[in-house]
């Protein structure tokens, strides 16, 4: 099992800093504190405000020195560190739910809280999770455990065979990015900055801007399919059988593309779009404000965090 956690680890700190470069080291700093505050505080009730102040604290510093580098957005090591601080920031609360008596968690906090403090190897080997570092999709630690000590066993006690599904996401994602590619073409980005633009009758600049849009979108779509075909090769996203004993996958699905894809209304797109995202901030954040007595607030709290956690740049 330990050597499973070092090839994550080795592998992830290996195509970061390919990109990264020393700036991948952020990355450890800030699970270091995470990691120090789980020895220190695990369970209190102060831990998860703790966790919530050290991360989103980390990653907006990470955002005002690199609002300094120029002034469009660039990607940078703080794409991977939004992810990252929701990874230990789930942690630490998971940490708590497992201190508390059982009976007192929601069906949701019974499927990930744990109980023992995680040691700095198995924490290193969640948070740089190859599959999962540099955009996602977010997991929770007990699942990755789970997935290390052979837990996702099928009938007979046999690992599912996931290279179909896995190969699956490969190829509609490898078309998004053609899509992309297509796209990019007749609708660069820098063609709104040139005079040319701004002669355009009305209805074609709208027009422009749409098909625009779809470049922008396929770039996510297509990052999130690769993600979460690497994730269902090596069995992490399981979730079952269904009713014809078929293994499913979709634990750790990011966008449910049928739905996003023919929805009409903008309720219909936030909900197939970013999936685990916004789970995330569901459980992690907005149920847990329910002591403000007020849904409305604890509503505005979540999306203002939301906001906060995408970065300083506008659009």
């Amino acid at each position: 099992m330990e050597w499973r956690r070092v090839l994550c680890i080795c592998v992830t700190y290996r195509l970061t800093g390919l990109r990264a470069g020393i700036d991948v080291l952020h990355s450890f700093v800030n699970l270091i504190l995470i990691y120090l505050l789980t020895r220190i505080g695990a369970g209190r009730w102060w831990s998860l405000p703790a966790a919530f102040l050290i991360n989103t604290g980390y990653l907006v510093l990470g955002f005002a020195s690199s609002s300094k580098n120029g002034e469009y957005y660039r990607i940078e090591w703080t794409t991977s560190h939004c992810v990252l601080i929701l990874k230990l920031t789930g942690v630490v609360a998971d940490l708590y739910d497992g201190s508390k008596p059982e009976e007192k968690l929601s069906p949701d906090q019974k499927e990930t809280a744990i109980k023992k403090t995680p040691t700095i190897l198995e924490l290193m080997g969640h948070c740089y999770f190859f599959g999962a570092f540099l955009i996602g999709p977010q997991c929770s630690i007990r699942r990755y455990l789970t997935l290390v000590k052979g837990g996702f066993a099928g009938r007979g006690d046999k690992v599912p065979n996931s290279v179909a599904a896995g190969l699956t996401k490969l190829i509609v994602g490898l078309f998004y990015i053609l899509t992309m590619l297509i796209l990019m073409l007749i609708t660069p980005t820098d063609y709104f900055f040139i005079k040319d633009f701004y002669d355009l009758f009305l209805p074609i600049k709208c027009l422009y801007i749409i098909v625009w849009g779809r470049y922008v979108l396929s770039r996510y779509i297509a990052c999130w399919h690769i993600s979460e075909g690497i994730c269902i090769l090596t069995g992490l996203p399981y979730n079952g059988e269904d009713e014809k004993g078929n293994p499913t996958w979709n634990s750790m699905e990011n966008i449910k593309l049928y739905e996003f894809e023919t929805s009409f209304s903008l309720y219909g797109l936030t909900k197939a779009f970013n999936v685990q995202t916004s789970t995330w901030m569901v459980k992690y954040l907005m149920k847990r404000l329910r002591f403000l007595g007020n849904k409305e607030l604890s509503k505005f709290i979540t999306f203002a965090y939301l906001a906060l956690w995408h970065g300083l740049y506008t659009g």
